[in-house]
């Protein structure tokens, strides 16, 4: 009896408004929402103190026992909330929702918590504290933490017991293994990526955090235990975490606009090592969103190339590169197969929908890069001494170029403010017996420090093809 008691208070909590509205939310997320590495990272800056103020509270909180006015709660009346408003903001940026979408949603959350739950709540607290409560309620604001921490109310330390009973606990839990769901979902589902050793750790770290919230039940009041059980899970997490960012290489952020200054889209660049296949061996991934050649509505795309970087030389080895509308459909999907033994490359490219999928190959002699890999190329070989070299660049059309990248001289550049001394660099295609018609096409020009690491600065001329507008993009980091 006790037993059925319980679960009809667990359902009836289910359909309290505050959690009901969050329903069709979760619903699209489940279905449509996908997260990357740049977006959960950008999440977790919502997340995190979402999570910390929450459990902060529910280290003070007594319910209604008597009114609580320390700890967070000298400085906002309604800290749960607060902290669960930013997780709630952290998710709808971890999965990708568009801004329109994002505002509706936390405008629905927001209201209906404000209209209904929290009025709700002011009522029962003016009802039972009477004149201290609307002393409380003067002094203190509803969502947005005071300067000034309250001090007229009764004080008392924080407690573990209270936390435990609170089961704010879970929230931790399950907020990493959604975090986890929905990183997977883009790789398997969305990317269709294998089962490597990352994917495996981290199924298995999801696996054990729902064990954790399971052994909740039979231990919660073994405090000391559970506890270390607790602690136990947030290290198994931050490990798991730090052994993905362990082999983070290197971060870059940069947008492009077109020569009027208008800003087309923006994108960030991560390179990671992928120590399993080699010790040579990296995954550059490119995460942008904005209105890119080729498409008439603003898109979010990523793309990853695998590659080989030695002391002389980059070395691709296979691509793709996935292209969603920003409600997520999936608009178009390329990938290119490298045989660096062969000296060919095969590339794949289709658009759901259309009808269009079409298969090339091309075969090439010397070396060879895509649109991601170019500035990390030319890096090399400035690196090894080089002020002039011939290559290939696939573009994603696909078509396959024959280029000459030549250092024209130095020249002081401004980027975000900074001036930098850079090398401008000229890349010349070849097109054989058409070559004079090449002073009629767009030129392709690429600035790097002219130092040590030889970092990307920006590049100017055609966003795509020879027929694409002519853009600028620009580093949106401040080198050192």
């Amino acid at each position: 009896m006790a037993i059925d008691e319980k679960l009809k208070r667990r359902l009836s909590r289910l359909f309290k408004p505050r959690f009901a509205v969050l329903y069709p939310l979760a619903a699209w997320a489940l279905i449509w929402g996908y997260s990357t590495i740049h977006s959960i990272m950008q999440g977790a800056w919502f997340i995190l103190p979402g999570l910390v103020i929450r459990s902060w509270a529910n280290f003070y909180a007594v319910k209604m026992e008597k009114l609580t006015t320390c700890g967070p709660y000298a400085y906002v009346r309604h800290p749960l909330y607060l902290g669960s408003f930013l997780i709630v903001l952290g998710f709808l940026t971890m999965l990708n929702v568009h801004w329109v979408v994002a505002i509706i949603c936390l405008g629905v959350v927001g209201g209906t918590v404000y209209n209904v739950t929290v009025r709700n709540e002011d009522g029962m607290l003016t009802k039972k504290f009477g004149q201290e409560y609307l002393e409380y309620k003067k002094r203190v604001p509803a969502f947005f933490p005071a300067a000034r921490p309250y001090r007229n109310g009764p004080q008392w330390n924080w407690s573990v017991e209270r936390y435990l009973r609170s089961q704010e606990y879970k929230l931790f839990l399950w907020t990493a293994i959604l975090t986890i769901f929905f990183y997977l979902k883009t790789k398997l589902l969305i990317e269709k990526g294998g089962f490597d050793a990352g994917v495996i750790t981290l199924i298995v770290v999801a696996v054990f955090l729902a064990l954790v919230d399971v052994a909740g039940e039979f231990f919660r009041k073994k405090g000391k235990v559970f506890v270390a059980l607790l602690v136990l899970s947030a290290a198994v997490v931050i490990s798991a975490a730090a052994a993905c960012a362990e082999d983070g290489v290197f971060i870059t952020r940069y947008s492009c606009k077109d020569l009027e200054g208008k800003q087309r889209w923006e994108a960030t660049a991560t390179i990671i090592a992928l120590k399993d296949k080699g010790d040579n061996v990296y995954l550059i991934t490119e995460e942008g969103s904005g209105l890119y050649y080729g498409f008439k509505v603003p898109v979010r795309w990523k793309s990853d190339t695998e590659f080989i970087s030695n002391e002389k030389n980059i070395i691709p080895l296979r691509a793709k590169r996935l292209v969603f509308s920003e409600s997520g459909i999936l608009l178009l999907q390329e990938s290119q197969e490298f045989d660096p033994e062969k000296r060919e490359v095969t590339c794949h490219r289709k658009r759901p929908g259309t009808g269009e999928d079409i298969l090339r190959s091309f075969r090439y002699e010397g070396d060879i890069v895509n649109r991601l890999l170019l500035s990390l190329y030319i890096q090399k070989f400035l690196e090894n001494g080089k002020l002039e070299k011939v290559f290939y660049v696939l573009s994603n059309e696909p078509s396959l170029y024959k280029v000459t990248a030549s250092v024209t001289g130095k020249k002081e550049i401004t980027i975000n403010g900074a001036k930098y001394l850079a090398y401008k660099i000229c890349l010349n295609p070849h097109i054989g017996l058409l070559s004079p018609l090449k002073i009629i096409l767009p030129k392709v020009y690429v600035w790097h420090l002219a130092a040590p690491k030889f970092n990307w600065l920006k590049c100017k001329g055609p966003e795509e093809t020879v027929s694409s507008p002519t853009v600028e993009i620009e580093t949106l980091d401040t080198l050192r």
